[in-house]
């Protein structure tokens, strides 16, 4: 047998990153209002807020150590610094 049943909030982390997503990267994202970046994460059906940089670098850095602490892994690779830096023009434009 294939099949392994896990819990619905786990199933949720497999999915693929949406292409609404501006950063890269699950969890974080760009508030304009405060002009950093943020990160949250969803847990037993609450919103959760981790914390805002300035940097998208630490807020990724962030998600992942909440990632690893959480589940004992990260969940999403690591982008290049080059991909960030681009992620970064584009949300500053």
């Amino acid at each position: 047998n294939n099949c392994k049943w896990i819990p619905l909030e786990e199933q949720a982390l497999n999915r693929r990153i949406p292409v609404t997503n501006k950063s890269g990267y699950p969890g974080v994202f760009f508030d304009k209002r405060m002009s950093k970046y943020s990160v949250s994460i969803k847990k037993e059906g609450k919103q959760i807020y981790l914390g805002s940089f300035k940097s998208l670098m630490d807020a990724i850095i962030l998600k992942r150590e909440w990632e690893f602490k959480e589940y004992g892994k990260t969940l999403y690779e690591m982008p290049t610094n080059d991909e960030i830096a681009k992620k970064v023009e584009e949300l500053e434009e």
